[in-house]
């Protein structure tokens, strides 16, 4: 298992014991999310301190630091085939960085406010995103457009989850509800 939080900090924590093995630093502001490879090789980090880190797990140590947004990166998710990553920011912004050499394809601006969830798809093929603004938008992969927005929630979209058989979506929120999307 791996955490982040306020001591700006990465652990990684056996599963049978559930004993700190390792400590990863090197953000300078706290860790707001994390997202581990299909394949457990790679483990991404987003933190107020505007940046993304991605470390291997492997000899734990950062192999890159991804910046672009302007303010803190709330949430990040790494695509299945480890393609790309995504990242959502309170820069109301949602960047796609290719994994191969890690630059930022593309920069999706249709929320109105604060982005704070994303997830993909077990199948890469779609990406929703949760924010500030109340909705949810589903983004298909292939050309990174807004296909559909999903309105519900009266208080922001905190959190997001696929059905590990990609047939549902879950999502949370500050008015104190979970909804299940088909």
């Amino acid at each position: 298992m791996i955490s982040g939080g306020y001591n700006k900090n990465l652990k990684l924590w056996s599963t049978s014991d559930y004993s700190c093995v390792a400590t990863l630093s090197g953000h300078s502001g706290y860790v707001r999310s994390v997202s581990t490879s299909a394949d457990s090789t790679i483990v991404a980090s987003a933190s107020n301190d505007k940046s993304i880190k991605l470390w291997s797990l492997h000899d734990r140590r950062c192999i890159q630091t991804l910046t672009g947004h302007t303010r803190s990166v709330t949430s990040v998710c790494i695509s299945a085939d480890k393609r790309w990553l995504v990242s959502g920011s309170f820069d109301t912004t949602i960047k796609i960085w290719s994994m191969s050499d890690y630059s930022c394809i593309h920069t999706l601006t249709e929320h109105s406010s604060l982005i704070l969830s994303l997830c993909l798809s077990p199948d890469s093929r779609y990406m929703v995103s949760g924010s500030n603004d109340k909705t949810i938008k589903v983004w298909r992969t292939s050309d990174w457009t807004c296909i559909k927005t999903l309105t519900g929630h009266s208080n922001t979209v905190r959190a997001l989850c696929y059905y590990p058989d990609g047939s549902r979506l879950v999502s949370g929120s500050y008015d104190e509800m979970l909804k299940v999307w088909k």
